[in-house]
């Protein structure tokens, strides 16, 4: 798939910025205070998300297994595995899972498992507390989308919590899937709207997807989700996260 070429071609060079475009994140040897602003805005990601669960979903809410869909570098797993007992990185990159691994490493994590993910995410093993994929789907062609987070749902225990994140307008048109399919198939179309917007001209695609909330609403409801909570994003781009709470087992 060429969006998993680009997303490797990030994780290669430029791993950080990838994940949260920022210019301070832009290189791939991250100044002290970059680094510190990188992942500190991971664990306020990973409180806040808690915080919601808490109160709007199960104010008793504990995870013992946790995975994160994306994890790019482990911006958001690290956090994670601090509050579970095991957690697993999930990303389709081998750079970036070299990244995260090299971060682990450095902070003294021992409980993070990452796999690399494949469209059946056959590498992806056994139930979750927790599921969270944040900023992710965006970039994943819409049907390839649906079916991996039916596939990614599919890990989800009974009374478990998924908190997944999905563009619903990012100033799309009926014509967008047509001008990704330009970028990605004719280099010098990508060249020139780089340049267009004042990037460097080799930077790698970032495909913005638009999902479609019923359709969404319709998968959640097939895969077992009982109850949900939803807030607006803006990240420059109009999304939500649904905060689903799957039903438990029948007793």
């Amino acid at each position: 798939m060429s969006t998993d070429k680009h997303w490797e071609k990030w994780g290669k060079s430029s791993p950080y910025y990838g994940v949260v475009r920022l210019p301070e994140f832009r290189e791939t040897g991250l100044s002290a205070d970059a680094r510190q602003h990188f992942f500190q805005s991971g664990e306020l990601y990973v409180s806040g998300m808690f915080n919601v669960i808490h109160r709007h979903l199960n104010p008793a809410f504990r995870a013992d297994r946790a995975t994160d869909f994306g994890c790019g570098v482990g911006r958001l797993i690290m956090p994670l595995s601090r509050r579970a007992r095991s957690a697993v990185g999930i990303d389709v990159s081998p750079s970036m899972l070299e990244e995260a691994a090299r971060n682990v490493t450095q902070e003294g994590i021992g409980n993070i498992e990452f796999v690399r993910s494949d469209d059946g995410l056959t590498n992806l093993h056994g139930m979750f507390d927790l599921i969270n994929s944040y900023i992710v789907f965006q970039h994943i062609p819409v049907e390839r989308g649906m079916k991996l987070a039916e596939a990614l749902l599919s890990h989800l225990s009974p009374n478990g919590i998924a908190v997944l994140h999905f563009t619903y307008d990012c100033n799309a048109t009926r014509f967008a899937p047509t001008i990704n399919w330009t970028r990605d198939h004719f280099a010098p179309a990508h060249w020139l709207a780089n340049l267009a917007r004042g990037r460097p001209v080799f930077e790698p695609t970032m495909q913005m997807n638009a999902y479609n909330v019923n359709r969404l609403l319709t998968l959640f409801r097939h895969c077992g989700i009982e109850k949900l909570h939803a807030e607006f994003t803006d990240h420059g781009a109009h999304g939500i996260q649904f905060f689903l709470l799957k039903a438990g087992a029948a007793e």
